[in-house]
């Protein structure tokens, strides 16, 4: 007897996208719904009753962990760029009828179990927002099996999935935009970085030294946050008298900015500042800013897709766009 499995295989695509054309219910296409009835159909395939009501109990919740380093700090370049793709995540999940639980913790609390958090809300899985590399709960979620976690931004192998934006291919794009603008030999780069526990920070930074090379850039090792992209350009700018500046955020791209304005530097035409992240703020500051942009809607609906088909251990990159504004 033919199973849901063996349908999957033979059309090859997951059980659950087999559910769903079977079901009628939504993300699947036309097209390819009417060729799973049909060899359903010829198979003489026989839905399992048993697995039916398990589907018919199974819940419809997704959990959100959005994991900040303390309470009543500035706000980093997270909170904005979180925001955005929330409201991405929220569209995804509206889609299949689910429902997402958010949960806002700080790593300066008693910080709470995840998977206890998991457990007592009966979720589907989990997604991570601000998952750091020394949390001490990663091994745990690394070789947990009942449910598929998501870390978006960063990559810890085990069962852990993650969804991330491909940070080499986007400080590769500012390099060839950059050296298309024709740089000079021996004229050094400045970069604003975050924080050494976020591997977006770490991947960046390496990133523009295998671009650039060690010696022609001057680093200020910031935190995400606009005062610390003010201190980074005061830095780079007065001390080591840079004019060209990578941010490794927007949100202290608009910083660096910021300090500029005040000392009335002129931009681009004295110094030329470039972000990452594409937020909605570096189109409204002026000059509108330069910069690397994520693909949110790509990002959330591969993020719900791995939850859905029970994923564990994919790693997806998700190649990022450049935006040419004003700034560079």
């Amino acid at each position: 007897m033919v199973t849901i499995k063996d349908i999957a295989k033979y059309f090859g695509v997951s059980v659950g996208t087999v559910s769903k054309a079977l079901n009628n219910q939504k993300g699947v296409s036309e097209t390819l719904r009417e060729k799973i009835k049909d060899y359903a159909e010829e198979q003489n395939y026989t839905p399992n009753l048993t697995a039916i009501n398990l589907v018919k109990r199974e819940t419809n919740k997704i959990a959100l962990f959005i994991l900040s380093k303390e309470r009543n700090k500035e706000e980093s370049r997270f909170s904005i760029l979180w925001v955005e793709l929330l409201k991405q995540l929220l569209e995804e999940v509206y889609k299949i009828n689910h429902n997402l639980i958010i949960y806002k913790l700080f790593y300066g609390d008693d910080m709470k179990n995840y998977i206890e958090l998991c457990k007592a809300e009966n979720v589907k899985g989990a997604i991570f927002f601000g998952l750091m590399n020394n949390d001490p709960q990663i091994e745990e979620l690394k070789n947990y099996k009942q449910i598929p976690f998501v870390i978006f931004d960063n990559n810890f192998g085990g069962r852990l999935n993650s969804v991330k934006t491909d940070n080499y291919i986007g400080i590769k794009k500012i390099s060839e935009y950059m050296k298309k603008l024709e740089i000079s030999s021996k004229e050094k780069i400045g970069i604003i970085t975050g924080e050494d526990t976020a591997q977006v920070s770490l991947e960046r930074e390496n990133a523009v030294i295998s671009e650039f090379g060690k010696k022609k850039i001057e680093k200020f090792e910031g935190n995400f946050t606009k005062k610390s992209g003010y201190n980074g350009a005061k830095y780079l700018i007065e001390t080591k008298k840079i004019n060209k500046i990578i941010c490794f955020s927007d949100t202290m791209a608009i910083g660096a900015i910021e300090y500029c304005k005040e000392k009335k530097y002129t931009i681009p035409e004295t110094i030329k500042i470039i972000g990452f992240d594409n937020i909605i703020l570096s189109e409204m500051i002026y000059p509108k800013l330069t910069t690397v942009g994520h693909k949110l809607d790509e990002i959330s609906k591969n993020m719900i897709d791995l939850i859905i088909d029970k994923m564990s251990g994919i790693n997806l990159l998700i190649e990022p766009e450049i935006y040419v504004r004003e700034s560079y």
